[in-house]
């Protein structure tokens, strides 16, 4: 006799800060994400899109947002680094995406420097 085995269920959402995806019954009474705890909105799956953007045009919204969130934090006008670190998860997963291309954030460059042996202060 054949066993049923239900059609996997959709994923619907993705944590904007570890990039785990979810089903509904993942989420289901959830108050924060199942994998790394952050408590911010999930993204909607459905809303994911593909646009046409010059690399060079994405680094530079990549280090003004890196820059902006560094500047809200050393000025006071923004304690919460969990969230601010969804920026760095976000160019992560955009650089993810063209791993060989020059990295989108200073972060990223510096990390280059470190992996050659360079010391960085």
């Amino acid at each position: 006799m054949n066993e049923y085995k239900p059609e996997r269920e959709e994923k619907i959402a993705r944590c904007v800060h570890c990039r785990s995806e979810f089903t509904a019954d993942d989420l289901r009474g959830a108050k924060s994400c199942p994998t790394c705890g952050d408590t911010g909105q999930p993204l909607s799956l459905q809303d994911d899109v593909t646009i046409t953007i010059n690399w060079h045009e994405l680094r530079i919204l990549c280090s003004w947002a890196e820059k902006w969130g560094e500047h809200l934090i050393a000025s006071g006008q923004y304690s919460a680094p969990n969230t601010y670190m969804a920026i760095y998860s976000i160019i992560g997963a955009l650089q993810d995406q063209y791993p060989f291309f020059q990295p989108l954030s200073t972060g990223g460059e510096l990390q280059i420097l470190i992996r050659k042996g360079h010391e960085i202060n």
